[in-house]
């Protein structure tokens, strides 16, 4: 079964205590202040994990990769899967 996983962002730590819910088909939208530093972190980590993953971001920007969403596709994704987590 699928979930989307909703991540208000804090910190690393708190990240990496979450990831173990995370399922192979899952996803995780992040959103909340993200610097760049934890931005690239999250790249790496969830890249080594192969989890889909989405950054909201409704700011935009000229460097935007293919992780980061506006709040219109985030509600898109919500509304896609039957099955959502708040980490809190």
């Amino acid at each position: 079964m699928n979930t989307l996983h909703l991540c208000h962002w804090q910190n690393q730590k708190h990240f990496k205590n979450h990831l173990k819910l995370v399922g192979k088909l899952d996803s995780v939208v992040i959103y909340g202040f993200v610097c760049s530093d934890d931005k690239t972190w999250i790249a790496e980590n969830m890249g080594c994990l192969g989890h889909k993953w989405y950054l909201v971001n409704n700011r935009p920007n000229p460097n935007i990769n293919g992780h980061e969403i506006s709040y219109q596709q985030w509600l898109t994704l919500i509304i896609k899967y039957k099955n959502t987590l708040t980490w809190k």
